[in-house]
């Protein structure tokens, strides 16, 4: 298991979040400097978690994902407590959810988009993709509602962790498509073979 202090700063500008060593100072962005979000975040890696800690380290691009999986490790620590935390946790899955919007709307995000002229393997990903990133918002925006309107349909916060999970292989599968696009993209579409 590796554990890395870290501190997560959020860009009130323009959303992007970086990590830093944990007592650094702020990063620069927009002109200003971040906020930070977190601080002392504790990231734990079981050797079984690979493809996370693959991603988690694959820079920018993934520091949505990283967050998330760093957001549900708080949620299991928090193991007992009153589902009042639940206004917390909403909080803090809005701005991942703005964040990831604003990822979204990039056009470099979703690109290379589906053409024409592209590979119908390449055609496929772009699409799986799309539905992906379609469903991780929806799964994102009816989790918000949940924690925040009345009655909350969970019992325990132990219902509210396993949602939490639910969310995680939700983001977890869009990075994957993400990936596979890129991988059928860099190869020209005709490598179907994973």
């Amino acid at each position: 298991m590796t554990v890395q202090h870290v501190d997560l700063f959020h860009c009130l500008a323009c959303g992007r979040v970086a990590y830093e060593l944990h007592g650094g100072s702020a990063p620069d962005c927009c002109g200003q400097p971040m906020v930070c979000a977190v601080a002392d975040v504790i990231t734990d890696v079981p050797a079984s978690a690979a493809f996370d800690a693959q991603v988690a380290g694959d820079g920018e691009e993934h520091a949505l994902f990283a967050e998330m999986l760093e957001l549900s490790q708080w949620c299991h620590r928090l193991q007992d407590v009153d589902i009042s935390r639940s206004e917390e946790l909403a909080n803090r899955l809005s701005v991942l959810y703005q964040a990831l919007i604003d990822q979204l709307e990039d056009p470099q995000c979703l690109s290379p988009q589906a053409r024409a002229d592209q590979h119908p393997v390449a055609v496929a990903a772009s699409k799986r993709l799309l539905d992906q990133s379609k469903h991780l918002l929806a799964s994102f925006a009816r989790f918000v509602a949940q924690l925040r309107s009345g009655p909350s349909p969970f019992g325990n916060w132990a219902q509210i962790c396993d949602r939490m999970d639910e969310l995680v292989a939700d983001f977890r599968s869009f990075v994957r498509a993400e990936h596979e696009l890129a991988r059928v993209s860099q190869s020209g579409g005709g490598d179907s073979d994973r």
